[in-house]
């Protein structure tokens, strides 16, 4: 039965299609199923399992519901190990998964559900009059309410038809207290307690996640998409050569200056290669936004040549390809981070394929001179403190 009409709105941004809006409209209703088989109250749970839906194991003695940070983390491990069974996965952390485009612990977490070994479920506690906590559905600590909430109904549940199931939640964080009327547990202290045998496997992906940001609960989408922004402006340059060290290279020969000119094409990536034209010398070339280094065309700057086994024309353009399939792959578990477009397509002179074969291979280190004129540019203002712009000249020449 349809109650009442809740609605929210989201924004993500992907290179693909910009930055775009979603809402979502969900309508309330009284009707969804506790899933537990031989519940006398909630009468789809027949239907569901006359569909072959699998259903919770009413002999087994409790009912785990992991949050957000158990299952964004250590997906792997609730997908390999059967041990770990009437696992309820509530709608909320499902939510909080797709909204970091994490569609592969998403496809996994169904696929758990759907095993009838399993005898596991996916509760739609957002979209249940009885389960439904206001607030905004990105913030962690709404978030957090939301699978207490869950929690709690399913004990009432229980203990209304005289079950003797306990109900607890995993997780990976401490903001449950006692207040909460609920029983919480570490996944980690769960499994010494009740399946030892699966504690190393637990160390050995805690160990091997400690680095990155697999936890979906650890920063906010905003402190999320901080982080990642950040993180792209401080390793994708090199930092520029001081004054001193550009001066001795110079005078050693280590070093050369001269005018670099990007090639003219028709695509937003066309310009990912320069070119330094000598007279007395073979021209240089620097391939990759990388070696680059923030320079524009028509810019006096200072380029470190190459040795032979760094300057093969077809690892330098390897390995930009590769930087592109990062950032690709990043911004779509990230929906959130930046989008980040290469400067506009300006020079028409770039060394051809015969003259690469002769030409030698470097690195931007420093800009002398900027070719200042008018520029374009587009600030990331929705995210706050932005370390990267998109600067296009007005001019193609």
């Amino acid at each position: 039965m349809l109650g009442v009409r809740s609605e929210s709105v989201a924004f993500r941004r992907s290179k693909r299609q910009g930055l775009t809006m979603s809402v979502t409209e969900r309508y309330m209703r009284n009707d969804i199923p506790c899933g537990l088989h031989g519940c006398r109250t909630c009468t789809m749970n027949a239907e569901l399992a006359r569909k072959g839906v699998p259903l919770l194991d009413d002999t087994l003695g409790q009912i785990l519901l992991p949050d957000a940070s158990a299952v964004s983390r250590f997906i792997a491990l609730f997908e390999q190990e059967d041990e770990l069974k009437n696992l309820v996965f509530c709608q909320t952390v499902i939510d909080a998964l797709d909204r970091r485009n994490r569609t592969r612990t998403m496809r996994n977490v169904r696929k758990i559900a759907a095993d009838p070994a399993r005898s596991s479920v996916v509760f739609a506690n957002e979209v249940f009059v009885q389960t439904r906590v206001h607030g905004k559905s990105a913030d962690v600590d709404r978030d957090t309410r939301a699978v207490v909430r869950a929690a709690e109904w399913y004990r009432q549940h229980l203990e209304a038809q005289n079950k003797a199931q306990r109900v607890v939640i995993l997780t990976q964080r401490e903001v449950y207290s006692a207040e909460h009327g609920v029983e919480v547990w570490r996944l980690e202290d769960y499994l010494a307690e009740q399946h030892p045998k699966l504690v190393d496997h637990f160390r050995a992906i805690e160990q091997a996640t400690q680095d990155g940001d697999m936890d979906v609960t650890a920063m906010s989408a905003g402190e999320f998409a901080q982080a990642r922004l950040q993180a792209k402006a401080q390793g994708s340059y090199a930092k520029h050569y001081s004054e001193g060290d550009i001066s001795d290279g110079l005078r050693n020969g280590t070093l050369v200056r001269g005018t670099i000119r990007l090639r003219a094409g028709g695509g937003m990536r066309s310009e990912s290669q320069g070119v330094i034209e000598r007279s007395d010398a073979p021209d240089i070339v620097v391939i990759g936004r990388a070696a680059l280094n923030r320079a524009c065309s028509g810019d006096t700057v200072v380029v470190r040549l190459l040795g032979s086994s760094e300057s093969s024309v077809g690892e330098a353009k390897a390995a930009d390809g590769d930087d592109d399939d990062a950032d690709d792959a990043a911004d779509s578990e990230d929906a959130l981070a930046v989008e980040q477009i290469e400067a506009g397509d300006e020079a028409p002179v770039v060394a051809d394929k015969a003259n690469l074969a002769t030409a030698v291979h470097g690195v931007v280190v420093g800009v002398v001179e900027r070719r200042w004129r008018p520029y374009v540019a587009t600030l990331q203002a929705d995210v706050a403190g932005g370390m990267r712009h998109l600067a296009v000249p007005v001019d193609a020449a």
